[in-house]
């Protein structure tokens, strides 16, 4: 079934990437953490459509994502992708956090790792997608 509002760009095991048509986003629904193939390629999919629709906003929903990823894609993830979100025009980024301690705890490691200041963008952490939504509606 179609959530309103969300056109399924990309789905497998760790999640979907969407189209938010009301928010002008990239939106990310993560599931779970399968393998980092699975979770790089989901990735790569939302990176894609960003430069696609020269979205400014970012959403991703980890709310339900109960397993933490390896170090590896960790690292992948803060070095290599988030910079390229960056350098495709990510100027706000909203994540809804994970409800499993331990996915929360990695999270919250990798969200450290930045400083918004210097990074030139602008990112919220919620526990609640609506919220999170409803920033990001704000946002210009």
């Amino acid at each position: 079934m179609a959530k309103l509002g969300l056109e399924l760009v990309s789905e497998n095991e760790c999640g979907q990437v969407y189209w938010n048509t009301d928010l002008l986003c990239v939106e990310i629904a993560g599931k779970r953490y399968a393998d980092s193939a699975q979770y790089r390629a989901m990735l790569e999919r939302a990176l894609q459509l960003l430069k696609d629709r020269r979205a400014k906003k970012l959403l991703a929903d980890t709310a339900t994502m109960g397993v933490t990823m390896s170090a590896e894609d960790m690292v992948w993830t803060e070095m290599d992708w988030f910079p390229r979100c960056l350098k495709a025009g990510l100027k706000y980024f909203a994540m809804v956090m994970p409800k499993a301690l331990g996915a929360h705890m990695t999270v919250d490691k990798f969200s450290q790792k930045f400083d918004p200041d210097s990074s030139g963008f602008l990112r919220r952490f919620f526990t609640d997608a609506a919220e999170a939504k409803e920033w990001l509606r704000k946002a210009p």
